[in-house]
């Protein structure tokens, strides 16, 4: 898991630890034995109040404050323009909105398959600090099949409706995950909140 890759790397900042963790996470054996293999990342560690966020891909995380969105994560895709010129300096080919015209993000660890000198699909993460305060809420971290069918702002007034109905962190993540579904999702859901206010 991520926190191992983390305790490998003791030195430096955070933000040059988590991302040294990343790299590594990328270049570990069973990831390149599985070449066909790719995730995506949302990975949030809280200490004395600061929020060290990182990810990679469509994964994406949402910090809720005074009801409204406060930070969100700004997918890796490629038709990103920073990831475009990215992509295309590196001399990848995207069509279709997709790398190679296959991959539907333009940061992932592994897809060894589909660059196997991962010069193009690369597992750096983009990495923020956010310093949290009583206004803070909620934290959200989920995958694309929930984003496929939900705006952010969809999500922060659903948690703003129903927070008083659901105290219990899983069964409102389950709400969300149920929510996706029913509007058609039929990509990977996974939905974590967790209640920054406790």
């Amino acid at each position: 898991n991520f926190h191992n890759y983390l305790s490998k790397t003791s030195s430096g900042t955070m933000k040059e630890r988590m991302i040294a963790a990343c790299k590594n996470i990328d270049n570990d054996d069973f990831i390149k034995k599985h070449k066909e293999c790719g995730s995506t990342a949302a990975i949030v560690l809280i200490k004395d109040n600061t929020a060290c966020c990182i990810h990679i891909g469509n994964s994406r995380i949402l910090f809720e404050k005074n009801g409204e969105i406060d930070f969100v994560t700004n997918d890796h895709v490629p038709n990103r323009m920073d990831e475009y010129i990215r992509i295309e300096d590196s001399g990848g080919v995207i069509f279709n909105e997709r790398v190679s015209g296959f991959l539907s993000v333009s940061r992932a660890f592994g897809d060894y398959v589909l660059d196997s000198q991962k010069k193009i699909i690369i597992a750096e993460p983009e990495y923020q600090e956010i310093q949290l305060t009583d206004q803070h809420k909620f934290l959200m971290l989920a995958t694309k099949g929930l984003w496929r069918v939900m705006t952010n702002e969809d999500a922060i007034l659903l948690l703003r409706t129903r927070k008083s109905r659901l105290h219990d962190m899983n069964s409102f993540a389950k709400l969300f995950g149920s929510l996706a579904i029913t509007r058609g999702s039929q990509d990977n859901i996974t939905v974590m909140l967790i209640d920054l206010s406790s």
